[in-house]
């Protein structure tokens, strides 16, 4: 098996046990400070399978069309961003809430829609640096669209948390 499958096969399952334990936590908001281990773990799996991804989406960028490389792709830009808003902007949540999606789509890529043509290295006409600027724009108009989703999400489904201790204090 090539080096880019095996790390692809990797982001996924990495992807996966971060949804798990980021999952796991979400419905105890109450104790997401105290179970500080767990979510270290999650977010040691989420950096892991980011990485993991990008490998993959790079090395895989000589041997396959990059219109076939749109969900590893899309998943290796949403993990960076999801990295970067818990590190940088410090929303600890937002990888519980990013992490099934890139694994949903990544298991939607896997085993949904496989690619009919493989590993086959690429001709002249599928190389247009237009084409590939063009998918590589999506691919990251998507994941700013899926974050800004998700952050709207999470927001929504705390105002009511939010309004419940205004009024009780």
């Amino acid at each position: 098996m090539a080096p880019e499958h095996v790390a692809s096969n990797l982001a996924l399952f990495g992807f996966g046990v971060s949804s798990l334990f980021f999952l796991w936590m979400a419905p105890r908001l109450d104790a997401w400070h105290e179970a500080i281990a767990l979510r270290r773990v999650g977010f040691t799996f989420l950096v892991g399978a980011t990485l993991a991804a990008t490998y993959s989406a790079l090395k895989s960028m000589g041997l396959t069309p990059i219109s076939d490389l749109t969900g590893i792709l899309l998943a290796a830009v949403l993990g960076w961003m999801a990295v970067s808003g818990h590190i940088i902007l410090k929303l600890r949540l937002i990888s519980a809430v990013i992490a099934p999606v890139i694994t949903l789509i990544l298991l939607l890529q896997f085993f949904v829609a496989p690619s009919p043509r493989g590993m086959v290295p690429m001709t002249g006409e599928e190389t247009s640096l237009l084409v590939g600027i063009h998918v590589l724009t999506a691919v990251i108009g998507q994941a700013f669209a899926i974050v800004a989703c998700a952050i709207t999400a999470f927001y929504l489904w705390l105002q009511p948390l939010r309004k419940r201790r205004r009024l009780l204090d």
